[in-house]
């Protein structure tokens, strides 16, 4: 039987499904634990493509697709710099390639993820649209007319990395104040924590929030905000018909979209009405699945 591979590489976990054209299944999942180093993670990122390969009964592999933190590069093949990961300069393509003797196409997770919901997602009825991931940090992929907006450097919709206070707090990627410091889970949970004396998720501090804990709902509030400003950004520069938020703490949206809607309007000319431009991912956990698995059809049919 024929079939794909999609890979979602996170700073988190590691997830990898078949593909048949219609559905994701022999699913398999596990921690990436990034501290282990590169050949580590790929050792088991091999395994588990294997695995589901022989477990969804594939005996033709047309392809692979990988969603992966970048910056990195989709034609070369190279993850530049992946801070969540502490990869720099690494050919997953050609190594991958040559472990799984088939093509391996690499997409930036945020543009994976946005492709798939703008295939067959939140955004499937629209001819433009910005897709912005909110987890461990934050991402986004543009789509419009069809094709992901790459950019000269194949680095564009990297706003996670916009410079929001250039004396503000260290970040991973070597420079200051960057939006995901302020707007990410990681970012809610933190605050939670620096005020609880303890270690609190982003997805705890969501429960303590519905709760009215003033601390949680405080978190919520500040990183809407300056996920606010950066979501005016985009669509102030790009203008694109809808903003589709995924992630983990998109299932906390309500807790922040007054803060993101307000930060907006005072902005972006076109943050007017959220109704018609704010909308939440639909394809669940496995959106990075999803993107992969549709680029790597669409790139080897």
């Amino acid at each position: 039987m024929r079939g794909w591979l999609a890979a979602d590489i996170g700073g988190t976990k590691l997830a990898v499904a078949a593909f048949d054209g219609k559905r994701l299944y022999s699913r398999q999942e596990m921690p990436t634990a990034p501290h282990r180093g590169a050949d580590a993670v790929l050792a088991d990122l091999v395994h588990m493509l294997k695995k589901s390969a022989a477990e969804a009964g594939i005996t033709e592999l047309k392809g692979i697709g990988v969603a992966c933190p970048g910056p990195l590069s989709a034609r070369q093949g190279v993850v530049i710099k992946a801070p969540m990961l502490g990869w720099e300069n690494m050919p997953i393509v050609k190594q991958l390639e040559e472990q799984l003797h088939c093509p391996v196409c690499l997409e930036n997770d945020a543009n994976a993820a946005a492709y798939g919901e703008y295939r067959i997602g939140a955004g499937k009825d629209t001819e433009s649209m910005a897709y912005v991931t909110v987890s461990t940090g934050v991402g986004c992929g543009i789509v419009a007319n069809g094709k992901i907006l790459s950019g000269f450097h194949e680095g564009a919709g990297e706003i996670g990395h916009l410079c929001l206070m250039p004396d503000g707090l260290p970040c991973a990627c070597g420079r200051r104040g960057c939006l995901e410091l302020y707007a990410s889970g990681t970012a809610i949970g933190r605050f939670v924590s620096q005020k609880k004396g303890m270690e609190i998720t982003a997805r705890e501090a969501a429960t303590l929030a519905k709760l009215d804990d003033e601390d949680s709902i405080q978190a919520f509030l500040q990183a809407g905000e300056k996920l606010g400003i950066g979501l005016g950004y985009v669509l102030q520069l790009i203008d694109p018909e809808c903003v589709v938020i995924g992630g983990s703490v998109r299932r906390s949206l309500d807790l922040m979209k007054q803060a993101i809607v307000e930060a907006v309007q005072r902005g972006s000319y076109w943050g007017g009405n959220p109704d018609k431009w704010l909308r939440v991912a639909t394809l669940g956990d496995d959106y990075g699945l999803w993107g992969a698995a549709l680029l790597a059809k669409d790139h080897n049919p």
